[in-house]
């Protein structure tokens, strides 16, 4: 058995440690993309988070990939 926290409980902990980013959606966008480690799931089948994957969450939400194309970087010629 994994002890661990619900995503509800993980995004109050996260906005309540400044993390106004936190979102259900970018949680599970950070899971399905393989930034962060895919957390373990309960009897249930919801996500159980440890304080790795919170870790994790926390590197992830400071800096967070900007969407769209990245800008066209000049050269020097």
């Amino acid at each position: 058995m994994i002890l661990g926290v619900t995503l509800s409980e993980v995004i109050q902990h996260l906005k309540s440690e400044g993390f106004d980013n936190a979102a259900q959606h970018r949680i599970h966008h950070a899971i399905t993309r393989g930034y962060i480690t895919r957390p373990h799931k309960n009897l249930s089948g919801r996500f159980v988070f440890t304080e790795i994957n919170i870790g994790e969450l926390k590197a992830y939400l400071s800096d967070v990939p900007a969407a769209g194309r990245k800008k066209a970087e000049l050269s020097a010629a």
